[in-house]
């Protein structure tokens, strides 16, 4: 990282640290720490000509706002809610895994759902982000930095990973960039280890800030380009980033529940997100930053919505199809909770429909022969049926993209 590109407008400093790095010196490998500068942000909101900001992106956040506000209408209408949640919660833990390259299919994730110790390694980590992300909608805690330590503790749990600190805030200097290159060819390194701390303490004041000071669509970026440039964590910053603008949605009462699934946006435009999150630091450029994010949320926001009406069209065709004077009612039951989960085994079915195994096992061969459920193998060998249109459908991209 080059001090020099760090202009006067620069939304923090420039303090001297040092990274760790391997190097072989006598024949003997060991590890010397390394000078560098480091950048350490100013606390938020930035100080900045709000009301000249605000006026600049205004289409862009009446957009946004206008946008958001229909989804929540739309999806909170719906009888049943909670067959949305799960295939915009996999689908967005799925996508924003893969930014950091982790690679897992939909029908792995639903499996590993079923059986996470059965999965392979990438979509643990998947798995993991979907749990990280009901721990943080089921909490009582605010966005504070006990919660966000919990959150990252599940986060890293059983996975690459494992053993930089889940849950502890980093106590050596981090840096991105290749670690083959070392720390001198870094594109960007975050405050030091001893400022870590404070920049949190900070940033949780900041996002627990009532009155608001600013309109929930620029706190929500303004504390995201913040959180990435403390990175807090050896690892998987990124994915916890991305974690909390879902939580901070809910939290600041934008939508009831994670309805979007923003790292869609993220992943499309990941050299601009990347970019723009550096040229905040090296240039204080919020304005771009900004609405680069609020197009994000309106772009999601419109493709949720289409996402919406198509599960709710499957689930009535799908309904329809077990619909008869002769099928059980529990059959509803079961086509539900597929939306929720599109995976399901024996023991599973069992729980929720009460009913004995035998019973259990001419259900689903009933929805095997409507064509609703596939059986397959899954880890371990183990036997489960597959919701494949529901899969599909979930995780089936918007027209506005």
């Amino acid at each position: 990282m080059n001090s020099k590109d760090f202009l006067a407008d620069a939304p923090g400093r420039i303090v001297a640290s040092s990274a760790y790095e391997i190097r072989i010196l006598d024949g003997v490998r060991g590890t010397i720490p390394v000078p560098t500068p480091a950048f350490l942000p100013d606390s938020l909101p930035p100080r900045l000509d709000w009301p000249r900001v605000l006026g600049r992106i205004t289409p862009e956040l009446i957009d946004a706002e206008r946008a958001l506000a229909r989804l929540e209408g739309r999806a909170r209408g719906v009888l049943e809610p909670r067959i949305l949640m799960g295939p915009f919660w996999r689908r967005e833990a799925r996508l924003s895994s893969l930014i950091e390259d982790t690679v897992t299919t939909p029908e792995r994730l639903a499996v590993a759902e079923v059986n996470p110790e059965a999965s392979e390694s990438e979509t643990r980590e998947v798995f993991n982000y979907l749990a990280a992300l009901r721990h943080g909608r089921e909490s009582n805690l605010p966005i504070c930095g006990r919660l966000i330590r919990e959150m990252h503790a599940i986060l890293l749990t059983g996975v690459r990973g494992e053993q930089d600190l889940p849950g502890k805030y980093r106590t050596e200097q981090n840096y991105i960039g290749s670690g083959a290159l070392g720390v001198a060819r870094a594109r960007f390194v975050p405050p030091p280890p001893s400022e870590v701390e404070r920049s949190m303490a900070d940033f949780e004041s900041f996002l627990n800030l009532t009155p608001r000071p600013l309109p929930e669509l620029v706190i929500i970026p303004l504390a995201h380009y913040q959180f990435e440039c403390i990175h807090p964590f050896r690892d998987g910053n990124g994915r916890l980033g991305r974690l909390l603008i879902l939580l901070s949605l809910c939290r600041g009462e934008v939508l009831s529940q994670p309805w979007i699934y923003i790292s869609d946006y993220l992943e499309r435009n990941r050299d601009t997100y990347r970019d723009l999150l550096l040229r905040v630091s090296t240039h204080g450029d919020w304005e771009a930053w900004l609405r680069f994010m609020l197009i994000g949320f309106a772009e999601s926001a419109r493709s949720a919505s289409e996402s919406v009406e198509r599960i709710l069209a499957l689930r009535d065709e799908l309904r329809g199809r077990v619909t008869s004077p002769r099928s059980s009612a529990l059959l509803l039951t079961m086509v539900d909770r597929l939306f929720e989960r599109p995976v399901i085994n024996v023991k599973q079915a069992m729980e929720l429909l009460g009913v004995s195994h035998t019973a259990v096992r001419g259900h689903l061969k009933r929805l095997v022969d409507l064509g609703i459920l596939e059986e397959i193998v899954g880890g371990g060998r183990q036997q489960y049926w597959l919701a494949r249109s529901i899969l599909d459908a979930s995780d089936a991209p918007g027209q506005s993209q």
